[in-house]
Formats: C-alpha cells, sequence, structure tokens
C-alpha cells in the first residue's frame, strides 16, 4: 500500500470520526426565516442568537426545534439557502443537518418525478407541472448551498 493511499485512508477515517461524532444520535433540525414576522418560539430563540443584523435575512439551521418547517412543503423551497448560517453545531448536529438535506433533496425528487407521471398520464396540466418543475429546481438549487455551507463547516471545501 503506498503512503499516499494510506494518508487518505487515514483521512477518511478521521473525517467519519468527525461526522459521527458522539452518539451519532441525530435530532431534530429545521430551518428559520429570521425575517419572518410570524417566527415559532424555536425560531425565535435561533433568531436572536444569530449573527444576523438590522436588513440581514439569512436562513438560519435550528437544531434543537423543527423551525418554521411547514408539513405541506419542502422545506428546501421558500426560502434562499444560498448565505444559511448553520452556527457551531456538534459533530452529530452536523451530521443531522445533512440527513436533513438528504432527505428533502430526495422528497424534492420523488414530487418532481410524481408530477411527471401525473402529467403523461393526463392528470395534471403543463401549468401544474411547471410548478412542479420549479419547485424541484428551487429545492435542488438550495440543496448544494446547503451541502457547500456543511462542506466548509467540516474544512472540506472553501469558497
Amino acid at each position: 500500500m503506498s503512503m499516499r493511499a494510506i494518508a487518505s485512508a487515514a483521512g477518511a477515517i478521521a473525517a467519519g470520526m468527525l461526522i459521527v461524532g458522539g452518539s451519532g444520535a441525530s435530532g431534530a433540525v429545521g430551518l428559520c426565516d429570521c425575517c419572518s414576522k410570524d417566527l415559532n418560539a424555536s425560531c425565535a430563540r435561533v433568531c436572536a442568537d444569530g449573527p444576523n443584523g438590522p436588513g440581514q435575512c439569512t436562513a438560519t439551521v435550528d437544531y434543537k426545534g423543527k423551525g418554521a418547517n411547514n408539513a405541506e412543503r419542502n422545506p428546501l423551497t421558500g426560502i434562499s439557502l444560498k448565505e444559511i448560517s448553520i452556527g457551531d453545531p456538534t459533530p452529530p448536529q452536523l451530521e443531522s443537518f445533512r440527513r436533513f438535506l438528504e432527505s428533502n433533496r430526495r422528497l424534492a425528487i420523488r414530487q418532481y418525478n410524481r408530477a411527471a407521471w401525473r402529467l403523461q398520464h393526463s392528470r395534471i396540466t403543463e401549468e401544474n407541472f411547471a410548478a412542479a418543475k420549479a419547485l424541484y429546481r428551487e429545492a435542488m438549487v438550495n440543496y448544494y448551498h446547503g451541502m457547500r455551507a456543511y462542506l466548509n463547516k467540516l474544512g472540506v471545501k472553501s469558497d
């Protein structure tokens, strides 16, 4: 085994330990829009602790609650994650955030595929499909913004 392969394997093991951390238990994760006027108690706490100044609105991760998640829509839609604030999470919290992103990415794909099937079988109109496609694209863009923040926090990628 070459030195490069050993170093690569050691780095992968160390990264795995960093990601899993502590007990590895995943808690609830949600997103808060700190510019919203209707903040629930959990989001109000997160937004009060956040780095946002007056006039600055960024999505903020809520590790101790469900954020402002609405059961009727994908949390990766309706808010921009371009400048997301993920705070200083513990390794298990950071892993919960990654799982949250992955789960909602898969949800967006399922919703898009269902809309495509329904269009193909004349169950929805072209306009309804266009709306579903726009939501899918928004979710994918936000997924990549969230993953960028996740990788930056791990130190794997920097902007």
